[in-house]
């Protein structure tokens, strides 16, 4: 009997570690090619980039792993269907319901080892992966700048037509700021953004004008030209 549990324990643990193996391969693929892009074209170091990945690894964990007991579950019993197995043990006089329950144990512990991982593990790295995120806007501001579409930071919508990834130099920006009492609307031919100690965005414009509507109806109009101007974008943590 002993032997026909650890047959069936063994099955049922190596179709759920290649489960979840397969699972978090599939999915950490992705990511990865989404990480690669800020070592190719952002300029992130490769330690950054693989401290990422490693910090991403128990989120990708938290999903593969229930998805893996089902698969596992489907597999070990299915296989075993199919080889006629659960026929001979019943045709020996062998109670399914005894090797159910040694396995239901098995389950219960890599739960219970899931639940202590849920609760210690993910939310120490979770919180990693946000702060390294946010490092590295620190450090490179212009990150969170894609040249060619609309990039909303705050209450701001910024578009630059191209972007210097090593300077943090935009050209041709457009940005629409949208405000209580009105939106102002500001065109620059070059601008740089910068980052402050602080967790701040600045972003200084060169050579463009602005356009401020105001009051309740629209009826306030102000337009100027300028040679610099600077904007301070006040961007939290935890809204990064």
């Amino acid at each position: 009997m002993k032997k026909i549990d650890l047959y069936f324990v063994k099955n049922l643990l190596l179709s759920f570690l290649g489960a979840l193996f397969a699972l978090t391969l599939l999915l950490l693929v992705n990511t990865v090619f989404q990480l690669m892009d800020l070592l190719v074209r952002k300029g992130v170091s490769f330690l950054t980039v693989m401290k990422l990945i490693a910090y991403t690894l128990p989120f990708i964990m938290n999903m593969t792993v229930p998805m893996s007991f089902l698969v596992a579950g489907l597999l070990t019993f299915g296989r075993s269907a199919g080889n006629n197995e659960m026929l001979c043990l019943r045709s020996s006089g062998i109670d399914l319901k005894v090797i159910l329950r040694k396995l239901g144990i098995v389950l219960a512990i890599i739960a219970f080892l899931n639940l202590i991982f849920n609760l210690f593990i993910l939310p120490e790295t979770n919180y990693r992966l946000k702060k390294t995120l946010y490092e590295i806007r620190l450090k490179k501001p212009a990150i969170e700048i894609e040249p060619g579409i609309f990039n909303k930071i705050e209450n701001y919508l910024i578009y630059a037509a191209a972007k210097d990834e090593k300077t943090g130099t935009l050209n041709d920006v457009k940005i629409q700021e949208i405000k209580k009492d009105g939106v102002r609307f500001i065109s620059a031919r070059k601008g740089k953004i910068q980052s402050t100690k602080g967790g701040s965005l600045v972003l200084e414009l060169y050579d463009g004008e602005f356009l401020e509507v105001k009051g309740e109806k629209k009826e306030q109009l102000r337009r100027a030209n300028f040679k610099k101007d600077v904007l301070i974008l006040r961007v939290n943590e935890e809204n990064f």
